[in-house]
């Protein structure tokens, strides 16, 4: 029996892909897709922005998807319900381990699927939020 050990901090074997994706937000209507993982008030943490959004931006169509297990992606049926049906999106929340890896790859397949997409990722996860992005080619 033979045994293999990773080093984690190794440089990841895929390719790192720019992210390119912007929007223009000046115009009427931008469909914004608030994405929540279901961790402790995430969901009210994305109301709270879709509710900032409302002030800032000039009458945007915001829409809440809730997915209800904060360790799981996005389904990807989902994933191409939102990319078709939005103008940008945001994702939330990553606070621990788990949740920060789901926020952070229902990002990536969004920004894959063509939305421009921030996560939302708490100061002490955002170390951990970009190792998990870069491991799947996602600067």
């Amino acid at each position: 029996m033979s045994l293999t050990i990773l080093d984690p901090r190794a440089a990841p074997r895929v390719a790192i892909t720019p992210y390119a994706l912007s929007c223009d937000a000046a115009g009427p209507g931008l469909r914004v897709a608030l994405v929540s993982n279901m961790f402790f008030d995430a969901t009210n943490l994305l109301k709270a922005v879709g509710e900032e959004l409302k002030g800032l931006l000039d009458a945007p169509l915001v829409t809440l998807y809730e997915f209800p297990n904060a360790s799981l992606l996005a389904p990807p049926e989902s994933i191409a319900e939102i990319a078709a049906n939005n103008d940008v999106a945001i994702t939330a929340m990553g606070h621990c381990g788990s949740c920060t890896s789901s926020a952070t790859r229902d990002a990536v397949n969004l920004a894959r699927a063509g939305v421009p997409v921030a996560a939302l990722i708490t100061e002490k996860f955002t170390e951990a939020g970009g190792f998990v992005a870069r491991s799947v080619g996602m600067p």
